[in-house]
């Protein structure tokens, strides 16, 4: 196109893959802009923040922006800039930029086609250790090995989110060493959250690991997503739903991890002020990684994790039944939402490329009227709906909601007693629960929210109530 001033900028785009790169993975494809604002390096997109990597929407916006149109608040995308990447200098020679994008690109089309074969392996692994220990908490435990390697592999299961997020530090992303790589991890975490508790009756294996995976996804939150992003647990950028901060995945990871860790911990060690006071400090500092904009704000993850957090000391305080400390915690609700009010105007007042997700919905809605934010919800919806069909997480889900189900019913009693004995722990199991509910309803991919944050929750019960099942069964044997 020609701008006002005379102008040429010329786009070389090829929209679609060719059908061997879709086989391999390899669905992203180049593009090449050239023009007095395009004079060297990599292309750049606020909506992405990264190097190299843009959206079908940025060429819109630049073209627009280009041709001197206002751009209509439907299209999403941010105008590009050509800038150094940080390999790249501006004498840095055409071959260079673009032997930086074929090692970017190759990164992403291995992990995107290690990304399936992995977590279907993840979930059916979660399903069939949840169903072996449905079957030995209903219908009895009375061999000790069976019982101590059924725990072990409940335990495994949860720390395989820390093995996937960690391994990118290998920077080996083939297929087969994803897998050997966080089996080893997994199985070596495990061992140490056994080792450290040998007893272990309320859960404490679980907590440990639920305590390191909520640090660990803190740390790389609050240092750029470097991990989740290139982690087949985290976002893909094939697919187009997010580019940085947290994703749904690690999300709803980091809901249940964070409130089992922490109930686990005060269940061992006691509510008293210091302990409660350590416990809202990482609670309020989980929130704010997920919240804030400048660590890429995911708005359903906030609202789901203020949720699960709000129910989690609600509980705890209405349990020393103390009115003026639950009047104390009412009026810290009403603040939250107002920080959370005040976090998103402030994103809105901030440049456009410097704005995050929740930034761009708020101007979205300053521009179109409130009716914007119905095509928001119908989309929430229709994304649901077809996840359901094809998605692994959907049958993740299906399975922690029957497990529970039965759990409740069968065997009797078992359940209520088991909570009785432990409130601080069911505490955070209903808050988790809480918080799942939410960020199935108020996320795009709401399904795998909902079934990440169950996964820990899950895991806790059913380890529980597999060592009440297997007490009770070695007392009836003597």
């Amino acid at each position: 196109p020609e701008g006002d001033g005379g102008e040429v900028m010329v786009l070389m785009v090829s929209p679609y893959p060719a059908r061997d790169a879709q086989d391999e993975g390899n669905t992203l494809t180049p593009v090449l802009i050239s023009g007095s604002s395009f004079t060297g390096g990599l292309l750049y997109s606020a909506s992405t923040k990264k190097d190299g990597l843009i959206t079908i929407g940025d060429l819109q916006s630049t073209i627009l922006a280009f041709l001197g149109v206002d751009k209509p608040a439907a299209i999403t995308g941010q105008p590009l800039v050509a800038r150094p990447s940080e390999l790249t200098r501006p004498s840095d020679s055409v071959a260079q930029a673009g032997n930086q994008l074929y090692l970017l690109n190759s990164r992403i089309a291995k992990i995107n086609i290690s990304r399936s074969p992995v977590l279907k392996s993840f979930v059916i692994a979660q399903i069939i250790v949840l169903i072996l220990a449905l079957l030995l908490i209903v219908f009895g435990v009375q061999k000790t090995r069976l019982f101590l390697f059924l725990r072990w592999l409940m335990a495994f299961v949860a720390s395989v989110p820390l093995g996937l997020l960690v391994q990118p530090l290998t920077a080996r992303f083939e297929l087969s060493e994803i897998l050997l790589f966080t089996i080893l991890f997994a199985a070596l975490i495990t061992f140490i959250a056994f080792w450290s508790n040998k007893q272990g009756k309320n859960g404490e294996p679980i907590g440990i690991i639920a305590l390191l995976t909520a640090f660990a996804i803190l740390i790389d939150t609050l240092s750029g997503s470097n991990l989740m992003s290139n982690s087949v647990l985290g976002y893909s950028p094939v697919g187009g739903a997010r580019y940085y901060g947290i994703g749904n995945e690690y999300m709803g990871v980091l809901l249940g991890s964070s409130v089992i860790g922490i109930s686990v911990y005060l269940q061992r060690f006691g509510t008293s002020r210091k302990n409660m006071i350590a416990a809202g400090t990482l609670l309020v500092l989980w929130a704010y990684a997920v919240s804030v904009p400048w660590h890429g704000s995911n708005l359903g993850g906030s609202l789901s994790l203020v949720t699960a957090y709000l129910v989690t000391v609600i509980g705890l305080v209405s349990e020393k039944r103390s009115k003026k400390r639950l009047r104390t915690w009412l009026v810290a609700i009403a603040a939250a939402v107002v920080v959370a009010i005040v976090l998103s105007l402030a994103d809105l007042a901030r440049q456009t490329e410097a704005q995050s997700h929740i930034g761009r919905f708020a101007s979205q809605i300053r521009q179109g009227g409130p009716t914007s934010i119905f095509p928001v919800i119908v989309r929430k919806l229709e994304m649901n709906l077809s996840l359901i069909g094809y998605t692994i997480w959907s049958k993740a889900l299906l399975t922690f909601i029957v497990v529970m189900g039965v759990l409740f019913c069968r065997p009797k009693g078992m359940l209520a007693r088991a909570a009785a004995n432990r409130p601080v722990i069911f505490n955070g199991i209903w808050a988790s629960f809480a918080g799942s509910v939410t960020a199935f309803a108020v996320n795009d991919s709401g399904i795998v929210a909902a079934a990440t944050a169950l996964l820990f929750p899950v895991a806790l019960i059913t380890d529980l109530l597999l060592n009440q099942q297997y007490e009770d069964d070695s007392a009836t044997c003597e």
